[in-house]
């Protein structure tokens, strides 16, 4: 078995996740319409490859990213082939990964998954930032408007469509699912993101919002709605590998992978 590095999109990798991940379960799109940075041949998104003897039977992203005061690394798209499960190959490609992330010197790698007691085995802390509320659909609000999204950096394999709201100066980004609505980030007034996230548009699920659990538009969501219901996500683990980091940045619900 040999894991390997690439710099540029793999063919084959992707086929596999592809069908992991989307048309096993019946989901719409393609891989790179989920992720298109995926297609991009740079030093900012590493293919981990695990190779058998005749093909392709696994592999992991690393998507580089950099922020005002730290480079970090996101981890996703973790997938083994069917056929050669339960051998812990996923291991040796999660410690190709921390050994580029300390040759690169990355400050921290972060991923998303439910798989807790697994990623701690190789140091990963769960660190969740993020709030997910369920709320109601509320009053009616003039002059809102619905535009979709085409520029992404990725979204949701189950998700079906990606846009913002805006009423006035603020914008409030959705995904949309077989659920409905899922607000995920905002720019402007949180007042009016409030207002844009609990318009009475007629859906019939009800819609749901995932930031920053220290933004100021959740107090005002609670307050609007003492009866929303609040989920105690965790998701998000992350290793340190630079050890005078202390926190690491808040990462939109958007640019998960």
């Amino acid at each position: 078995m040999k894991v390997e590095i690439w710099n540029e999109p793999n063919d084959d990798f992707l086929k596999l996740a592809e069908y992991e991940f989307l048309k096993k379960k019946k989901r719409p799109g393609t891989l790179i319409s989920h992720f298109p940075f995926l297609s991009h041949n740079n030093n900012t998104c590493f293919n981990i490859i695990l190779k058998g003897d005749k093909s392709i039977i696994g592999g992991m992203i690393l998507k580089i990213n950099k922020a005002d005061t730290c480079t970090f690394g996101s981890v996703g798209l973790v997938v083994i082939d069917e056929n050669h499960r339960g051998k812990n190959y996923s291991s040796l490609m999660m410690h190709k990964v921390i050994e580029i992330a300390k040759k690169i010197q990355l400050d921290y790698l972060v991923l998303w998954t439910s798989l807790h007691d697994y990623y701690r085995k190789f140091g990963f802390v769960v660190d969740e930032p993020l709030a997910y509320l369920e709320l109601e659909e509320d009053i009616f609000t003039d002059h809102i408007y619905d535009e979709e999204n085409s520029e992404f950096c990725s979204r949701p394999t189950y998700t079906y469509r990606l846009g913002c709201k805006r009423l006035e100066n603020t914008t409030v980004n959705y995904i949309y699912d077989g659920s409905g609505y899922i607000f995920t980030d905002y720019t402007g007034d949180a007042e009016k993101a409030a207002k844009i996230i609990t318009n009475k548009y007629f859906n019939l699920c009800r819609p749901r919002v995932n930031i920053d659990r220290y933004d100021p538009l959740i107090d005002i969501l609670k307050t609007l709605q003492p009866q929303h219901t609040h989920f105690p996500t965790e998701y998000e683990m992350w290793l340190k590998i630079n050890p005078v980091v202390v926190e690491k940045k808040v990462i939109s619900f958007l640019n998960r992978i």
